[in-house]
C-alpha cells in the first residue's frame, strides 16, 4: 500500500444529497472503527484552508479552519498520505488548537485524504479508537 486511502465520489451526481451522504459515511466510519469522534474537513480551493464540515455525523456547529500544511490534517491534505497516530500530543505534527476550540481531548488519530479525479479535496479523521479488548472483558 502506498499510504493512500482515496475515497472517490461522483460529486456532480451526488451534489443535491452530498451533506446527507457525508453524514452517513462519517457515522458508518465512526462505528466501524469504534472511534469516539469522526470529523471531515473539506479543502477551500480559494484559501487553501481545510474547513470543518461534519463532526460525528452531524454538521459542524462551529466552523473550524486549519491552515494549509498545519497539523496532522494539513499534512495529510498536502501529501495525500494516510497517517495513523497512536499518541496525538506527542506527535510533532499535532495541532492542539482544534482540541482547545472544541473542548475535545484527542488521544489517537487515523487521518486519511478524500480524493477525486483531480487530487485531494479534503481529509477525514477518526479519533480515539476504543480499546475493543477492554470493552469485551467488561
Amino acid at each position: 500500500m502506498d499510504g493512500k486511502f482515496p475515497i472517490k465520489m461522483n460529486l456532480k451526481r451526488l451534489r443535491s444529497d452530498l451533506g446527507q451522504l457525508l453524514r452517513g459515511v462519517m457515522t458508518e466510519a465512526k462505528e466501524l472503527a469504534a472511534a469516539e469522534r469522526c470529523s471531515l474537513f473539506l479543502l477551500d480551493k480559494h484559501t487553501g484552508e481545510l474547513v470543518s464540515k461534519v463532526f460525528d455525523g452531524n454538521e459542524a456547529s462551529k466552523e473550524i479552519r486549519i491552515e494549509s500544511g498545519k497539523g496532522i490534517a494539513g499534512y495529510v491534505a498536502q501529501t495525500g498520505k494516510l497517517l495513523n497516530i497512536r499518541n496525538a500530543y506527542q506527535h510533532p505534527l499535532f495541532y492542539k488548537g482544534v482540541d482547545e476550540s472544541t473542548g475535545f481531548k484527542t488521544r489517537n488519530i487515523l487521518c486519511f485524504p478524500i480524493c477525486d479525479e483531480e487530487g485531494v479535496i479534503g481529509v477525514a479523521q477518526l479519533c480515539n479508537k476504543s480499546d475493543v479488548t477492554t470493552k469485551n472483558k467488561n
